[in-house]
């Protein structure tokens, strides 16, 4: 506890950032663990060096890291959760939700609910699909670079059975529809330190021009 302490109360006086105090505590709980397990005067020597370690690495990543870009999918995501995975020509009854998904969409929050400016680029349909992710995006602030498509914005059927596992069938739609050329005006702001980051759910010639 006092190393975990310890740690998040320096990072306050470094920096003053999500992102860092998510790295900082995410190392500290590691080394906090590890430490458990050795003699209490290895702990006290180690302390310090273990402190120094998780803030230098947070800090680093802040520093160098100027936003991070995300070039992919946006999905809306069908879920049905099932006692068991559906079997060819079976009807099942089970509980359904709805929300976004899509790697890409899934990246970007993640990165700016850690604390990076993040930009996401990627394709949608003139629907309800793309409304969601225009108000999902600013509502996390996340800078929204879309192009608008004639295929309907990208879905997914999920089903989950009772022990987590599942079977995906995704609809491409406008995801598919990302070209190079749309990709390349996007991210033409590009800075040095800048993250980019891509996945292998929009077309691979989309992904090459990232």
């Amino acid at each position: 506890r006092r190393l975990r302490a310890h740690v998040i109360h320096r990072n306050h006086d470094i920096a003053n950032g999500a992102g860092v105090r998510v790295g900082v505590k995410f190392l500290a709980q590691k080394r906090l663990a590890r430490a458990r397990r050795l003699p209490r005067r290895v702990i006290h020597r180690r302390e310090g060096q273990h402190v120094r370690r998780a803030v230098n690495a947070a800090v680093l990543a802040v520093d160098f890291v100027n936003r991070v870009v995300v070039a992919g999918s946006f999905n809306v995501d069908h879920v049905w959760r099932v006692p068991a995975l559906p079997q060819a020509g079976a009807t099942l009854s089970g509980d359904y939700t709805t929300g976004p998904g899509g790697k890409g969409f899934n990246q970007a929050v993640a990165a700016r609910r850690a604390g990076a400016g993040t930009c996401f680029v990627c394709a949608l349909g003139d629907d309800l699909g793309a409304q969601l992710a225009r108000v999902l995006c600013t509502a996390d602030g996340i800078d929204l670079r879309d192009v608008v498509v004639q295929a309907p914005t990208g879905t997914a059927g999920i089903y989950v059975d009772a022990q987590g596992r599942n079977s995906i069938v995704i609809g491409a739609g406008a995801n598919a529809a990302l070209q190079p050329a749309f990709v390349a005006e996007a991210l033409a702001g590009l800075q040095p330190g800048d993250v980019l980051v891509a996945q292998l759910e929009s077309p691979l010639d989309a992904v090459a021009k990232a």
